[in-house]
């Protein structure tokens, strides 16, 4: 039913999260608008796979009612959600699928299993007056998989959502993968970069104001290795200089300043869904 357990929290750790280089607000704003221009109450955006690597994944977020989310995910109903089940199987060009309530219960009614856990995720939905939607399968890049879901609730009108993707599936497709883009594409081309655990010390210091011949000094080693180490870094970054470098590794989470980035909580009776909470200061290093 185009839930997620991560609409309220996105807590990245290590990860470098690509929403501290955007506008989340503006964002949801952009969504919102959007969403309500077709018709539709909410909006959801659900990243549920992320390649494994240093950068974190972009922000899942919602205005789903918070009451929803919590029966939800006491219910366990990502694991279950024959919405989200279809939605993973898409492949291109099929890329986006109207649902309703009624036709997911009228399924489980005529296969019997009205008495079935999945029966017990849409009775709850069904409470919560949520009537159907739309969802966008989003992949990459590289092994990402990310949905965009339009939701209607409160209202009596089941076929809505089939018939707005009829009339309005290139604009939906369009904006779902503009949403994508705008949280992912700066981090396109970086993700597969890979840094030695000494080019990321050496770029680490530099990070922090450290000179060539400090920098040799902190980590052991000779000026000579120290540049060459930020040399090859610099390669690996398709960088111009040592500022550049830094800048490209930071904004991409190669290196770091801090033990982690933050955490976005959900704040159902605020402005905004997300709320930033910063990370703990880091622990000056002995050798600093």
């Amino acid at each position: 039913m185009t839930m997620q357990q991560t609409c309220h929290s996105n807590d990245q750790n290590d990860a470098m999260n690509p929403s501290d280089r955007v506008n989340l607000t503006a964002l949801h704003k952009s969504a919102r608008e959007f969403t309500h221009s077709l018709g539709f109450t909410c909006f959801s955006y659900l990243n549920h796979e992320w390649p494994s690597g240093p950068i974190g994944p972009p922000p899942s977020f919602c205005d789903l009612p918070l009451a929803w989310i919590e029966d939800y995910e006491s219910l366990n109903g990502l694991a279950m959600d024959p919405v989200h089940a279809r939605g993973r199987a898409l492949t291109a060009p099929d890329t986006a699928f109207s649902w309703s309530i009624k036709d997911i219960k009228d399924d489980l009614t005529q296969s019997g299993d009205a008495n079935s856990p999945l029966y017990r995720l849409v009775d709850a939905a069904d409470r919560h007056q949520l009537v159907g939607g739309v969802l966008v399968s989003l992949r990459g890049p590289l092994s990402a998989y990310t949905t965009f879901s339009l939701i209607l609730m409160g209202s009596d009108k089941a076929m809505f959502p089939h018939q707005a993707l009829d009339k309005h599936r290139a604009e939906i497709i369009d904006f779902a993968y503009s949403l994508h883009i705008e949280l992912t594409s700066p981090l396109g081309d970086l993700l597969q970069v890979r840094l030695t655990a000494r080019q990321v010390e050496a770029l680490e210091w530099r990070a922090r104001g450290k000179a060539n011949d400090e920098i040799a000094e902190l980590m052991g080693l000779s000026i000579q290795a120290v540049k060459a180490h930020l040399q090859k870094a610099f390669v690996a970054l398709g960088a111009a200089n040592g500022a550049n470098a830094v800048a490209l590794a930071l904004s991409a989470g190669l290196i770091r300043l801090f033990p982690q980035t933050g955490t976005f909580v959900f704040d159902a009776n605020g402005p905004d869904p997300m709320v930033f909470v910063p990370p703990k200061k880091m622990k000056r290093r002995k050798s600093d």
